[in-house]
């Protein structure tokens, strides 16, 4: 367990050493995290992405079966999540849908790529890039999807006010978004390089490898400042349910599935640790799109990631009693 923990807290003191830069200096403020968060987004995650895919796919170093226990362990937590938001905490349509993804979607770039990275290395972080691609290029478009089809009846049952958009209007943005990813862009690339035997320039490869290096730290530093920008909502019931279906029972079903159809230690360690982690900062960025669960998006990101470092911790410590982990 002490292995576990100074592998892990030094990650989340970075994350609250962004939080604190966020609260207390002013180059931190709400534009500053903004830029710090585009330099993470558009340069080091598509470098490192780049560089780890088109080396993997060269040496052939890919799980599919990864999807089969991730997308079942998303499917379960999903349903799960939008049942109770209807049935239990009368949320509407769209609000049920929003806490499903919020259940759901892991903060992949921004946390499970460094933790990832720093746990496993870069064996590790190719078989997260299959769990990332498929969120970004299926997940989120299909979730688009089912949110304007909520936000829809929930206009015409009178729950909501606002007008509805065509479905082939939102599936034109939904994948016009996607295809404008940097990261989704550079992975793409990567294995296009990849499957076709290109290996890279030497200079290539160096530059790539610099500019991935700064991933790790900045992308926690970026989540803590982003964090410090934040409001709550008090819902505990409906934040709670959120909570639990991410940190706890995705993990869970995810390991389940994975055990059931045996896959290798580190892609089911990998795909166990991708679903611990927090709530996604995409799910606020959907929530506010449709003016849907809002602040509810908000408040789970929020208390998810902050006490996710003991989730985390707890799920390591699993894996390791089940040999998954070195000890």
């Amino acid at each position: 367990m002490a292995a576990i923990l100074s592998a892990i807290i030094p990650l989340f003191a970075v994350v609250f050493l962004g939080f604190a830069a966020g609260k207390r200096l002013p180059v931190f403020d709400a534009v500053g995290a903004a830029k710090l968060n585009a330099l993470v987004f558009y340069f080091a995650i598509p470098a490192l992405a780049f560089r780890t895919v088109s080396g993997a796919a060269l040496d052939g170093g890919f799980e599919p079966r990864l999807l089969i226990a991730y997308v079942g362990g998303e499917a379960g937590v999903f349903v799960f999540a939008v049942l109770l938001g209807w049935l239990v905490w009368r949320r509407s349509m769209a609000g049920c849908v929003v806490m499903g993804l919020g259940a759901s979607f892991s903060n992949g770039f921004y946390m499970a790529l460094p933790i990832v990275l720093s746990l496993f290395g870069e064996a590790g972080v190719v078989q997260l890039l299959l769990i990332l691609a498929f969120d970004t290029m299926v997940l989120m478009p299909f979730a688009m999807v089912l949110l304007d089809i909520a936000k829809a009846r929930d206009i015409e049952s009178g729950r909501r006010g606002g007008r509805t958009r065509c479905t082939a209007k939102v599936l034109r943005t939904a994948f016009g978004n996607v295809f404008r990813n940097p990261v989704v862009l550079a992975t793409m690339v990567g294995l296009a390089i990849g499957f076709a035997g290109l290996p890279l320039p030497e200079i290539a490869d160096k530059t790539l490898g610099l500019i991935g290096q700064a991933a790790l730290p900045c992308a926690l530093f970026a989540i803590g400042c982003d964090l410090a920008h934040r409001g709550v909502e008090n819902e505990p019931g409906a934040v709670g349910t959120v909570v639990i279906a991410k940190l706890v029972l995705h993990p869970l079903v995810v390991l389940s599935i994975g055990m059931a159809i045996d896959l290798p230690p580190l892609t089911l360690a990998v795909a166990t640790v991708t679903a611990a982690m927090p709530v996604g900062a995409t799910v606020y960025i959907a929530a506010n799109q449709y003016n849907a669960a809002v602040g509810i998006s908000t408040t789970t990101i929020l208390v998810s990631t902050s006490i996710a470092v003991v989730s985390i911790s707890a799920v390591l410590y699993g894996l390791q009693m089940l040999g998954l982990l070195p000890n």
